[in-house]
């Protein structure tokens, strides 16, 4: 009823026989009764559901209860929490439960930036590539880098480049590994066969396949590039590699033009092959084993 009288000019309405002073103070003091009930009834709501103990004496004891959040898991223990709202009490709530599943989670000072985990997760990637693990740091990214990596305890970070740390590879060691888990070495190509097929595979498919560093993160990512490439120019190429098959096969030739390796029956067919190789080997090793032996020259 009072927040209907306060609503637009109902009060000038209703209290039409008020002077202009006497309404404002009317309007003054069913403001301030609407602002005392609604937190009266926040209090009693609080108190209902165990937030605070400051309108206890407005509930029915015989309609109250002893537990008042539950849960599935019988070991997770919920304190009631201590808010200035449902909203503040839901989110620290969620917060006990998420601390029992995940014990050992980061505690940020403030979340991070999704943008600056981004970018962080390309530095630490590149550090991953590099035998000393370390990666140069741009000055935007430093204050970021400081809040984040350390808490995640993956590396330190200075005034212009960041150190991995090796805190999870221990923490993976066989010795700390649960039962049921089996700790297994991620195997790399030879150092031949992986500068052999990072440069062919450079050539054909992206050039900046050349730079990656002999390392598990780094097989990763050429698997990843290699596929991605293979997925956007198997169909042309192959279409390509089809009509020079046609050539050659009209021609009765082995070689288009004297002097051209791409033009060759042979390299043709082998680079055909390999296409599809790509495509349908899953192991990022094998992919690296099947680009060395390509034996074919481009140009």
């Amino acid at each position: 009823m009072i927040d209907f009288v306060l609503r637009g000019n109902h009060l000038e309405r209703y209290a039409a026989h008020l002077s202009q002073v006497d309404r404002e103070q009317a309007r003054m003091l069913l403001t301030n009764q609407r602002d005392q009930l609604r937190q009266f009834l926040r209090n009693s709501l609080h108190a209902a559901y165990g937030l605070n103990h400051l309108a206890e004496e407005t509930l029915d004891p015989t309609q109250t209860v002893e537990e008042h959040f539950y849960r599935l898991d019988p070991a997770l223990s919920l304190r009631p929490p201590v808010a200035a709202n449902f909203k503040d009490a839901f989110e620290k709530l969620l917060e006990q439960a998420l601390d029992y599943e995940f014990p050992a989670h980061p505690r940020f000072d403030a979340e991070p930036r999704s943008i600056a985990v981004k970018r962080l997760a390309e530095v630490l990637a590149r550090a991953a590539q590099q035998p000393a693990g370390r990666a140069e740091l741009e000055p935007a990214l430093r204050d970021d880098a400081r809040r984040i990596a350390p808490k995640l305890e993956l590396a330190e970070v200075g005034e212009a480049a960041l150190q991995l740390r090796d805190d999870w590879s221990q923490h993976f060691a066989i010795g700390a590994l649960p039962a049921e888990c089996e700790a297994r070495e991620q195997p790399l190509p030879e150092a031949a066969d992986w500068d052999k097929a990072t440069a062919l595979a450079a050539e054909l498919l992206d050039p900046q396949l050349a730079g990656l560093y002999r390392s598990a993160p780094g097989l990763l990512q050429f698997a990843q590039a290699a596929r991605k490439r293979v997925k956007e120019l198997g169909p042309p190429l192959a279409a390509y590699l089809r009509v020079i098959e046609q050539l050659l096969e009209s021609t009765a030739a082995t070689a288009l033009l004297p002097g051209q390796p791409a033009l060759r029956e042979a390299t043709v067919t082998r680079l055909r092959d390999w296409l599809t190789a790509l495509e349908t080997t899953a192991a990022e090793f094998d992919l690296v084993a099947l680009t060395a032996r390509l034996d074919c020259e481009v140009g």
